[in-house]
This record gives structure tokens, sequence and C-alpha cells, in this order.
């Protein structure tokens, strides 16, 4: 086993391989719709990857969802293919990310913690939730974040908010939703 060799599945444009890339891993992708490939029929070779990522596609548990009732028609397996991939896989570690709603996935013999961050708490600008669980068969958690870095974040948002309205000159605008006439 490469512990620097990773499995991305569910890879789409894989921002999340890329990160991982970034940060001086290997990342291999798994089948991707977009070219034809199925995850179901995917059997990866036990013992050879450090880790498995991916986020599969959320859309049968997003809170939007009461939009259109048939996104992520279908898609209820999703989570499932995940955790069977890991199974065969047997990695040191996995790592999903989904939206807060979504389930864990139930790896056999691993145990997963999972952390709901939004995109601004780790450096970003957007209010955007996502629930990321870390597993492994010896119970190690993932630090994600500390204290200290959500309060500086917090601190940055506050900056940028006010010299975007310096640069730009801008002004905060209320927004009305609906027939009711409230902001």
């Amino acid at each position: 086993m490469t512990a620097d060799l990773v499995l991305s599945i569910y890879p789409g444009i894989d921002l999340l391989g890329r990160a991982f890339e970034a940060e001086g891993y290997t990342v291999v992708r798994g089948p991707d719709p977009l070219w034809g490939g199925d995850i179901r029929t995917f059997h990866p070779p036990a013992g050879v990857f450090g880790g498995v990522i991916g986020g599969p596609p959320c859309q049968h548990w997003t809170r939007l969802m009461f939009l259109n009732k048939d996104a992520g028609k279908g898609l209820d397996w999703v989570v499932s293919e995940f955790a069977r991939v890991v199974e065969e896989a047997q990695p040191v570690w996995f790592l999903i990310e989904e939206v807060p709603y979504a389930p864990m996935p139930l790896a056999q013999g691993y145990h997963d913690y999972d952390v709901v961050l939004r995109d601004y708490e780790v450096g970003g600008v957007q209010p955007r939730q996502r629930r990321f669980t870390f597993g492994t068969r010896d119970c190690r958690m993932l630090n994600v974040i500390g204290w200290e870095r959500v309060k500086e974040t917090v601190e940055v948002l506050a900056e940028r908010k006010q010299s975007v309205y310096a640069q730009g000159g801008g002004r905060a605008v209320p927004v009305r939703i609906g027939g009711n006439g409230k902001e």
C-alpha cells in the first residue's frame, strides 16, 4: 500500500482530488458518468490505496429538493456504493464530502466521524454548508479546525465586507422574498 496514493470516486471536476494533489498526494480517479463510467460496476484492488475520497451526487438529500421533487430521483444508492468501494479497497482512511442531510457511509470495519463546515470557516467566502465524514479502522479523528481559526475567519470576513463596500462604493440592498414583502 502506498500511503500517498488516493482513489477519488465520483470525481466530476474533482475539486476534492485537486486539493489532495496540491497537498502532495497522487490521485487516481475512478469511473465518472461523464465518460460512461458506473461506480456500481467498479471494483478497486484491495490494499493499494492509502485513502479513498469522494463527493457523491447530493441532490437526493439537499434541503432545496422541495423546489424539484425529481431532483436526485433514483440516486439514493450513491453513499452505500461509496461504502462498498471503501470496503473493497481497504484503505487506511476515507473522506466523503456531502450535504449535511445525506447519510454517512457505513463501511464495515471502519469508524467514522463527521464535521459540518461552512466555506467561510476555512478561509472561503460562501456560507454553503458541507459535511465531511472521515473514517479509519483505528478510530482516529480528523482535527479540521480549531477555535482560533474560527475567530480569525470571522475577523477576516468582517474586514472583507468592509473593504468591498469601501472599494466599490456599494451599499447593502434589502431583498424581498415571496409576495409578503418581508426582507
